[in-house]
């Protein structure tokens, strides 16, 4: 397990790496071969390091504007750490603040990504979305937040 816990590491970084040269295909190759690597390791689609691997893919998607990849992936990362937050339950409140935070990460991303598309259909849903999770917000994600559903019929937290 050790190994392939170095191995996604290694792939991950490779990946950013590439991703801020602009080399995008090769992140991407990367990025597959570490989603690919923590789905076989852990054999559930629900762990929180196959999350890790999607919203890392997501915002490489965002910076390229491809913007419905990017969604895909962010609303699979944010489907599994939501998962994990109900999951875990207010036993384990560490574990429970740490993926409100992952998943309230990825919604942001969401909702840029919604507002980007010019979905507005999208962007009042995510909005609405917020509200779950707006006691995890801080004061800076609440700004970004209302900025981006500023004219929904949500306004976010």
């Amino acid at each position: 397990m050790q190994n392939g816990q170095e191995r996604w590491h290694w792939l991950v970084a490779m990946g950013r790496l590439r991703a801020l040269q602009q080399k995008y295909d090769e992140a991407d190759h990367n990025f597959g071969d570490a989603l690919s690597l923590s789905e076989k390791s852990f054999g559930d689609k629900n762990n929180p390091q196959v999350a890790t691997t999607l919203g890392i893919m997501a915002w490489v998607a965002d910076e390229e504007k491809r913007f419905d990849r990017a969604n895909e992936y962010a609303q699979r990362s944010f489907t599994i750490y939501q998962k994990n937050f109900k999951a875990t339950g207010s036993n384990n409140p560490s574990a429970q603040q740490a993926y409100a935070h992952a998943a309230r990460l990825e919604l942001l991303l969401i909702i840029e990504i919604a507002g980007e598309r010019k979905d507005v259909v999208d962007l009042d849903k995510q909005c609405r979305e917020a509200q779950d999770l707006r006691g995890f917000f801080n004061e800076a994600e609440r700004g970004r937040l209302a900025a981006a559903c500023k004219g929904t019929n949500s306004t976010g937290p």
